[in-house]
């Protein structure tokens, strides 16, 4: 073969490639044995043109000197991509290709679609799934069974003790616990629980609920032991993996769960020992305390962090030290609380301390509210709702302190607050936003959130009217109103999220 193509020869391979398509559908037309022949009396000269294009781009490549005019002067160095684009090889393949990805992308979507079914692995897999899901439902049936239903009550615990007991220790409790255990995943890169394990922690948490509502000593004693086994395996679980990290700042989160069940314990004894209300009532206080301190630590870390990614231009402050003060004096008050009651010759010296601190507590939390502008969060239900929990929190500490004063006659006012405004807003918020973020959706609150957030409003302000009796109105038509927008809420994010909780992660 010649080095230097003559200039008649070279444009033939290129007339070649660049048949018609009515040239194609001519020769597809033919019988198969006509076919054939055309293939072998073609595909003679295929072995030249390759080489062709070959030696036009080494020709390209080596000095002017060396090459003809001719060559350098045709366009076709800008013509060469095209024999690229249609040779017969590739001609003859692509149907071929455009056939087994046609048969193969049905496949590959019916896999996906069998990936995103329920699934309980995924179910199992993180401790927000199974524990948002369970103290949803389990939110709007104890609430139902205490207003509605209260003949059903027939344990130990009747009543408040129920009720009260019920709401902290077994609601927020158990929100607060699958918050942190996942939480704890993503610190320290580490599944605290998972599989079997969480569905052991589930078991003994259900099955504290129902032995709560059975008659009988034995029944109750049965309930402790779960719910203190259940908590001390959510201890044990979060230092598993908080312990063995770096950051030490989460060393303390494990032992907030030990306090949960210490003071469970001694509220439950007081009540099996028919103690007197006041000392119920302190027992319960100091467990709306360790409450009020996780809340305000889960907060104080997740609102700003969560702000500062919705809103990068409003450049929302972590305000660490201040949070940090503010924990250490929630803990003296806990810490005086409990010796209070302890130590009963010890409150003429100790109790005048707690009044000043909540209203410190108080101002902290609104200095720091005020510093992660909620004004800019407006437009975003899915962060407003985590403003006004925290709010929440503020005023029904300062409630709580003027009720140390007498100021305010009913501590139902200030526990309401807290546990209403502050607990059930912050936690139907962290609930949602959590959850979409772990399950890998869009972080948006669509109508059915947003209407969850205003019944959980609507459920506090209709629970304080109930306590003022405003109108004349009698207290029940107020309490079941709240009653009712409670279990609404509860039974929106059950119908929201429950598709998505169980199934894996988009």
């Amino acid at each position: 073969m010649s080095a230097s193509p003559t200039p008649p020869s070279a444009p033939q391979p290129l007339a070649r490639l660049l048949k018609t398509d009515e040239e194609h559908a001519n020769a597809a037309s033919q019988p198969a044995g006509a076919q054939s022949v055309v293939v072998e009396t073609k595909a003679t000269p295929a072995p030249a043109e390759a080489p062709s294009a070959a030696e036009m781009l080494k020709a390209a490549e080596t000095p002017k000197a060396a090459q003809t005019p001719a060559p350098v002067e045709t366009p076709k160095p800008a013509e060469t991509p095209k024999p690229a684009e249609v040779p017969a090889s590739v001609e003859t393949a692509a149907p071929a290709e455009a056939h087994s990805s046609a048969a193969a992308k049905p496949a590959a979507e019916s896999g996906k679609r069998r990936s995103r079914r329920p699934s309980w692995t995924a179910f199992w897999s993180l401790g927000f799934r199974p524990f948002y899901l369970l103290g949803s439902v389990w939110a709007a049936i104890s609430v139902a069974l205490w207003v509605y239903a209260p003949q059903y009550l027939g344990g130990v615990l009747t009543g408040l003790y129920w009720h009260i007991h019920e709401m902290l220790w077994g609601l927020m409790a158990m929100f607060s616990a699958g918050f942190l255990l996942t939480s704890a995943a993503s610190w320290t890169r580490r599944v605290p629980v998972e599989g079997g394990l969480l569905l052991l922690l589930c078991t003994l948490w259900l099955g504290a609920r129902v032995a709560f509502l059975l008659p009988g000593v034995w029944p109750l004693q049965l309930a402790l032991a779960c719910e203190l086994l259940f908590f001390l395996g959510v201890a044990a679980a979060l230092a598993r993996v908080i312990l063995r990290s770096v950051t030490q700042r989460n060393y303390m989160i494990p032992f907030f769960f030990l306090a949960f069940a210490a003071s469970d314990a001694v509220f439950l004894q007081a009540v099996m020992e028919g103690a007197a209300y006041e000392v119920v009532m302190g027992f319960f206080n100091i467990g709306l305390l360790v409450m009020t301190l996780v809340a305000l630590l889960i907060a104080g870390r997740a609102l700003p962090f969560f702000a500062g990614r919705a809103l990068p231009r409003a450049n929302i402050p972590m305000c660490r030290p201040s949070g940090l003060l503010q924990l250490w004096l929630c803990a003296a008050v806990l810490l005086v609380t409990t010796l209070v009651l302890l130590l009963p010759d010890s409150e003429e010296w100790l109790l005048p301390t707690v009044v000043p601190t909540l209203y410190a507590i108080s101002l902290i939390t609104f200095y720091r509210w005020l510093r992660w502008q909620p004004w800019a969060a407006w437009r975003k239900p899915i962060l407003w709702v985590l403003y006004l929990g925290y709010l929440g929190f503020g005023v029904g500490l300062a409630m709580f302190a003027g009720w140390q004063q007498d100021r305010i006659l009913r501590s139902a006012w200030p526990a309401h607050v807290i546990g209403i405004g502050g607990m059930g807003l912050l936690t139907m918020g962290m609930m949602t936003r959590t959850s979409l973020g772990h399950l890998g959706r869009e972080l948006v609150a669509d109508g059915s959130m947003v209407l969850s957030y205003c019944l959980m409003m609507g459920a506090l302000l209709l629970r304080l009217g109930a306590l003022w009796l405003p109108f004349g109105w009698s207290p029940l038509v107020w309490l079941h109103a709240s009653a009712g927008c409670w279990i609404a809420a509860f039974a929106l994010f059950c119908w929201r999220f429950f598709p998505w909780l169980i199934r894996p992660r988009l």
